[in-house]
C-alpha cells in the first residue's frame, strides 16, 4: 500500500505516527508538566492523520475529475475549430 502513495500522503502518515505517540507518551508521563508544549503533538498528529486520510481516500476521485475536465476542454477545443 506504502509503494502506491504519493509523497504528501507519505508524509502525512509519518509525521502523524511520529507525533501521536509522542503526545501519549507526554500525556502519561510527567514530561508534559515540565514541557506543556508536548501536549500539543498528539491534536496535531490527528490532524495530519485527518490530512492523510483525505488524501488517501480522494487522490484518485481528484485525478479522474482532472482526467474528465482535460477531455472536456479538448472537446470544446475540437467544437470551437469547427464552428
Amino acid at each position: 500500500m506504502i509503494c502506491g502513495m504519493k509523497t504528501n500522503s507519505k508524509v502525512y502518515l509519518t509525521i502523524s505516527l511520529v507525533l501521536m505517540p509522542m503526545g501519549i507518551v507526554a500525556l502519561m508521563s510527567d514530561v508534559g508538566t515540565t514541557h506543556p508544549t508536548l501536549y500539543a503533538m498528539f491534536p496535531v498528529g490527528a490532524v495530519f492523520f485527518g490530512l492523510f486520510l483525505v488524501t488517501s481516500f480522494l487522490g484518485k476521485e481528484a485525478a479522474q475529475f482532472t482526467k474528465e475536465q482535460h477531455e472536456n476542454e479538448h472537446v470544446l477545443e475540437e467544437l470551437s475549430r469547427k464552428a
